[in-house]
């Protein structure tokens, strides 16, 4: 595979795919549309930084998408937007930057950004191993079993109390 690659399913993957032609990169940017799981080593481990956006609004704060504990466990360098799970696991291991509202028209600037640094100090994508130790500490499925046995329990133990 050369160059970078993009997947998933995608909001705009037609302005995308005209971006692509009019800027000459069709020798960089793969577009494979959704993929099955057991193909996702391949593609993530050729990518150099991964991103995971979630909007700055209920929904992007309470949940965690698949993706994050992937391209964190596969050693990927990050950037996220300062919400949610990513908030709270990403520092020293990827980048977070911030995103207003539900939509923030400026995000593609401020990413625009941190990619020119990255392309200037490429040592900052050396997290590997770090980036490992965060996605086995956060999103093993042994540890994450045990937080829900436990809120189960705890539900169970409110619950059997006598009313009264």
């Amino acid at each position: 595979m050369v160059g970078d690659a993009l997947f998933g399913e995608q909001e705009y993957v037609e302005q995308l795919h005209q971006q692509v032609k009019r800027l000459k990169l069709g020798d960089r940017i793969v577009f494979t549309g959704q993929l099955p799981y057991e193909q996702l080593p391949q593609y993530i481990s050729a990518m150099d930084v991964c991103l995971s956006t979630q909007s700055n609004d209920l929904v992007g704060m309470v949940r965690t998408t698949g993706k994050l504990p992937l391209y964190l466990a596969y050693g990927r360098y990050v950037i996220a937007t300062d919400v949610g799970e990513a908030k709270r696991v990403l520092p020293g291991v990827g980048w977070l930057l911030s995103y207003e509202g539900v939509r923030d028209v400026h995000h593609p600037a401020r990413l625009a950004d941190h990619l020119k640094l990255l392309l200037a100090e490429p040592e900052r994508l050396q997290v590997a191993a770090a980036a490992r130790d965060v996605a086995q500490n956060n999103f093993d499925y042994k540890l994450l079993t045990n937080r829900v046995e436990k809120v189960v329990q705890m539900l169970f133990k409110e619950h059997s109390k006598p009313q009264g």
